[in-house]
């Protein structure tokens, strides 16, 4: 006899078996071989493999029905996470500096510069295909489990056959070691993927920031102690292994779906075209930001380079703390709206407004306070630096969109277009830096502030081609924070100029500034029409975060309970 089951439910009967000729509508089905079954029972392997499958992982239906609330309240608690960790990390350097020699920072930064780029083909991509895919099922995420699994296995043992290599090019034999050690990261990181992917697909947020503060604090304290007893450099190393590990364990502690065996036929291989266009992606992206630091350090050496790399640090790195958090959270919600274009256009402009409103304020107030912060956060022997934040800031005014537009091609399943955007921005990059190393890091920066004014909206236009949208439409949503900020630059510009040199001095400056550019900012938004509803609204959602809990999900008996009924 077949019984042929909902994959999204997987409703089955204790009390009758007998199979009713109804005019329900039946989705995605599979057929379920019971001819061993008694007619008026469930076999116990059938409901342990039901537990773990744990299909409500896979249905995404219900999270249409409040996917405006939900995005808020993710980007909300992401943001605080990602500040929480901010914090964590800068309070971890300041304790580790104390404790530690520059020399063993130096050591595992040899060995992390490798590691890094071996590490974008983590993932492969293929978790952005399990969040992006509108309909999965469990044999689908268990095979791209395994497959995540052989893959780390593979970076592995091929980190672990490189450690003598670099040893020998570093003249260091100490890293052999490190190496391995750190190898190890891979195959505990590939472990957790696929669950922290079915996490984000079900907009999970809280779950995910959660695990990834307390692996990191569970990081921090481990390897303060571990420097404390004097293990120098391997206190850093016990910091990467203890934050892979915690994030495994908590992510499977949260994430109760357990993989099966992997299977052929399973329907995965779109998903892993889908993947391997992302990786390719990532390492374009990867050439193009390192590229800028190859040419600075290579034309004029170690000075020009600190000076270039600590502008991009001061002001892009905290800036993506902000933009990549929102698109995390912008993805999984734009994923599930590609088949319904009106929803899809209204959550995408509204999305894109508010990160417009956050990232475009904070571009603008870098450029006409470079002065004020270079000489409060890096100090008066950091002046030449000045030029070349200022030159970033306007780099960043474009550089927030990229976020936006990467969003598109992600959640429509467009990675094919975004691997050929990709291509074309990163041979446009290095020529434009190629051009701009004649004038120093300043003339680099200012080349990358050309080359994304020219790209951006090329790239606007080749993704939106094809798609619910429209250019006049993410228009609507650029004018009114385009306008506020420049409306409150300009005005702290005419009132303050340039701060003096002293540090006391341009702490008290910044304060000004910063006093001033905010209020402007939010007042002239205000007078804008349309402003104060936008603001009311994302006001009300946001605290409805506060008041509101957010529904728990049934405990392990009750779900069963209900998927059995």
């Amino acid at each position: 006899m077949d019984l042929i089951l909902p994959t999204s439910a997987a409703r089955l009967r204790h009390s009758s078996m007998s199979i009713e000729h109804s005019a329900r509508p039946q989705i995605s089905c599979e057929r379920i071989h019971l001819s061993t079954f008694a007619p008026d029972s469930i076999s116990r392997e059938q409901i342990q493999e039901h537990e773990r499958s744990r299909p409500e992982y896979f249905e995404v239906k219900a999270l249409h029905d409040n996917l405006v609330d939900r995005s808020v309240r993710g980007g909300t608690v992401t943001i605080f996470g990602e500040a929480t960790r901010f914090v964590l990390r800068l309070g971890s350097t300041a304790v580790l500096s104390r404790l530690l020699a520059p020399a063993d920072f130096g050591l595992v930064a040899m060995v992390t510069t490798i590691t890094g780029f071996v590490g974008i083909l983590q993932g492969a991509g293929i978790s952005m295909a399990t969040v992006q895919q509108e309909r999965i099922n469990h044999a689908q995420v268990s095979t791209l489990f395994w497959v995540n699994v052989a893959l780390a296995i593979c970076l592995m043992l091929v980190t672990v056959a490189l450690a003598p290599a670099i040893a020998w090019f570093y003249n260091d034999p100490r890293l052999t070691l490190i190496t391995i050690a750190l190898a190890a990261t891979f195959l505990l990181s590939g472990l957790a993927i696929q669950h922290s992917a079915l996490l984000r697909r079900q907009m999970q947020f809280g779950t995910i920031a959660l695990v990834e503060v307390v692996a990191l604090l569970a990081s921090v304290l481990s390897g303060i102690m571990a420097a404390a007893l004097g293990a120098r450099h391997w206190s850093l190393v016990i910091m990467s292994l203890v934050a892979s590990a915690t994030g495994l364990i908590l992510t499977w502690l949260f994430c109760s779906w357990r993989p099966a065996s992997p299977q052929r036929g399973s329907g995965v291989r779109s998903m892993l075209i889908f993947g391997a266009n992302l990786s390719i992606v990532d390492i374009l992206s990867f050439v193009s930001r390192n590229a800028d630091n190859l040419l600075v350090g290579a034309v004029w050496g170690a000075g020009p380079l600190g000076i270039y790399a600590r502008a991009y640090q001061l002001l892009v790195l905290p800036l993506q703390q902000v933009t990549f958090p929102l698109g995390s959270v912008a993805i999984p919600a734009l994923s599930r709206l590609h088949d319904d274009p009106k929803r899809y256009r209204e959550y995408y402009y509204r999305f894109c407004e508010v990160m417009l409103a956050i990232g475009m304020p904070i571009a603008a107030f870098s450029i006409v306070a470079a002065d004020a912060i270079v000489l409060t956060v890096l100090g008066p022997q950091w002046t030449a630096c000045i030029g070349v934040y200022r030159a970033f800031g306007f780099a960043a005014l474009f550089q927030v969109f990229s976020v936006a537009l990467g969003s598109v091609f992600v959640s429509l399943g467009k990675s094919d277009k975004m691997l050929r955007a990709a291509l074309c921005t990163t041979i446009s990059y290095l020529i434009a830096f190629a051009i701009g190393v004649h004038w120093g890091p300043q003339g680099v920066a200012f080349s990358l502030t050309v080359v994304l004014g020219i790209s951006t909206p090329a790239v606007a236009l080749y993704a939106y081609y094809g798609s619910p949208l429209r250019i006049c439409g993410l228009l609507a949503s650029l004018w009114r924070p385009l306008i506020s900020s420049m409306a409150a630059g300009y005005v702290t510009w005419c009132f303050f100029g340039l701060t003096s040199d002293g540090s006391y001095a341009a702490a008290f400056w910044l304060t000004l500034q910063a006093v001033t550019f905010a209020p402007i900012y939010l007042i002239v938004w205000m007078m804008l029409p349309g402003g104060r509803l936008f603001l009311r609204s994302i006001a009300v959602l946001t605290l409805s975060r506060l008041v509101c809990r957010q529904a728990r999900p049934s405990n392990r008996a009750g779900g069963i309970a209900r998927d059995l009924e």
